[in-house]
């Protein structure tokens, strides 16, 4: 007549027990999570938070302590009622777009095949985070060095290209990839409390967004709110500005010396007719990028040989960073690497340089390095 089911309320010790001769109802508090429900009713009889289910209740049949400690030792494993608890429930699949993709380390247990699992429960992942912030109409072939990268030292990767459009249209563009990347996060059956960013030219303005979000949105939502706290680390490289937008958008579309020009006066007037939301937002985001506000250690990357990321704004924000947590901010620069190259032309420094940062200034744990013989 019943059937029991194991459930994950964090909280829940309590079943009810029926004796069997004066139809009294002795209740017992017992260590293992389960819930009663009714099979031949068309209503469950469903547990209430601080209240003990009553099954002598709902039904005439009655269950002697014995009958309940047989059925503990062998307990059925059924699929959750969505009526019990909403924290209970497989977490709803969240469809990223086209230009937002998520990989995991392919070596070791945490496999794809086993994050991919169906599991009713969200689990605590036994790998960190890499939130790989790409530049403006990045490829998948050069993404994909950076991935490998990671790859190597043990990360699962959520990767964003920011698109033309993403950043003329801030709005829409920007702040929806940075929904998308939250709700995935916030309902994937991985909980990652270990999270590094790694952001590259515009993608900056992306990671913006996302702080925005995360800072409107922490207060409301539990589960924001942890994404939020398990940020360890910032790496940013050729970091473009606000001010270095029209510049910056129009080299990343086209680099020939009659187009290039056009479009960035093109993109200059586009901005200056929707200053308000455009410009402004950028700006809006970008000081909240500056602010650092949760004190997270931060990296920056630049070189003076960048035409694109400014080397005052980047003193700037290591400035602010720095005002912030001096122990834990650092920047590097290099003399003659163009814009977003600095890891092709110096691969061993870059490397040497992120995995001590990484290493020494973040609290990430869960991370694993790469054999030194191992080429980048």
């Amino acid at each position: 007549m019943y059937r029991y089911q194991q459930t994950t309320l964090s909280s829940m010790v309590k079943l009810a027990i029926a004796t069997d001769q004066s139809s009294k109802v002795a209740t017992r508090k017992i260590p293992v999570m389960f819930v009663a429900v009714q099979q031949n009713r068309q209503k469950s009889s469903c547990i209430q938070s601080g209240q003990v289910l009553n099954v002598a209740s709902v039904t005439k049949q009655l269950y002697n302590e014995k009958h309940f400690e047989a059925i503990l030792k062998a307990p059925v494993a059924l699929p959750l009622s969505r009526k019990i608890d909403s924290t209970t429930e497989t977490p709803k699949k969240v469809q990223l777009p086209s230009n937002i993709v998520m990989r995991y380390c392919p070596d070791g247990e945490n496999s794809e095949a086993q994050n991919m699992a169906i599991t009713k429960t969200r689990q605590l992942s036994k790998r960190p985070l890499l939130v790989m912030l790409a530049w403006l109409e990045a490829k998948e072939i050069h993404m994909e060095k950076y991935r490998q990268f990671w790859f190597e030292r043990g990360y699962d990767i959520l990767s964003v290209r920011t698109l033309p459009q993403h950043l003329l249209l801030p709005k829409i563009g920007g702040r929806n990839n940075a929904v998308k990347m939250i709700e995935f996060l916030t309902n994937h059956h991985l909980v990652y409390d270990e999270i590094l960013i790694h952001g590259f030219s515009v993608g900056g303005y992306q990671m913006g967004e996302i702080f925005l979000y995360l800072l409107e949105n922490k207060d409301k939502n539990e589960r924001v709110r942890h994404v939020y706290e398990s940020l360890k680390g910032i790496i940013v490289d050729s970091l473009v500005y606000a001010q270095d937008c029209p510049p910056g958008a129009s080299k990343a579309i086209t680099t020939s010396p009659i187009w290039q020009p056009m479009l960035e006066k093109t993109i200059d007037a586009f901005l200056k007719a929707t200053k308000s939301f455009t410009y402004d937002r950028y700006l809006k985001v970008q000081d909240i990028m500056f602010a650092n506000e949760s004190k997270i250690p931060g990296c920056i990357l630049h070189s003076k040989a960048d035409v694109v990321s400014s080397i005052p704004h980047n003193i700037e924000i290591y400035h602010g960073w720095k005002s912030r947590n001096p122990e834990n901010s650092e920047i590097h620069c290099w003399h003659d690497a163009l814009h977003v190259l600095i890891y092709k032309k110096y691969p061993e420094q870059y490397t040497k340089v992120v995995d001590e940062f990484v290493a020494n200034k973040t609290k990430i744990t869960k991370a694993k390095w790469p054999k030194p013989n191992k080429r980048q």
